[in-house]
């Protein structure tokens, strides 16, 4: 089920402003979020992508963008309840093609089997395993 009214906004990589700090901030010390993402840090050469329904937070997730042509897909979190609604795929849409669009020519993830899952739908490929942690990788068609 797609959820409809979700919106997707970009706070590039060293752009943080009283809006993103408003909505990001008490998500960064939330315990639950916090249990989930234990590797969870601001970083200012991530970008950022936030999803809203409404004025609410429902999501987010990062990529960085290396100068390299590798792009790093970094920490994502959905709101339970808003759990498989398209949500985590826009995000991983957005990330995916300002990845593309900052010349990245592959893509890769540390993330956990749920994501794992999730990313291996969208193209992504296992290329390492160490415990519960999976390395994906995804070669990015027309990077620079």
């Amino acid at each position: 089920m797609n959820d409809q009214n979700i919106r997707i906004e970009h706070y590039p990589a060293g752009v943080r402003d009283d809006r993103f700090w408003i909505s990001m901030g008490p998500l960064f010390f939330d315990k639950n979020i916090k249990k989930q993402l234990p590797f969870l840090t601001e970083d200012l050469g991530k970008n950022w992508f936030i999803a809203f329904d409404g004025d609410v937070v429902i999501g987010f997730a990062s990529v960085d963008v290396k100068k390299n042509g590798v792009a790093m897909i970094g920490s994502a979190w959905v709101s339970e309840s808003k759990r498989k609604r398209g949500t985590y795929r826009a995000l991983t849409d957005a990330r995916l093609a300002l990845a593309s669009e900052k010349g990245a020519k592959l893509v890769r993830a540390v993330c956990t089997t749920a994501s794992s899952s999730a990313l291996m739908k969208r193209g992504f490929a296992e290329v390492n395993q160490r415990g519960k942690y999976h390395t994906l990788e995804k070669k990015l068609e027309g990077g620079k």
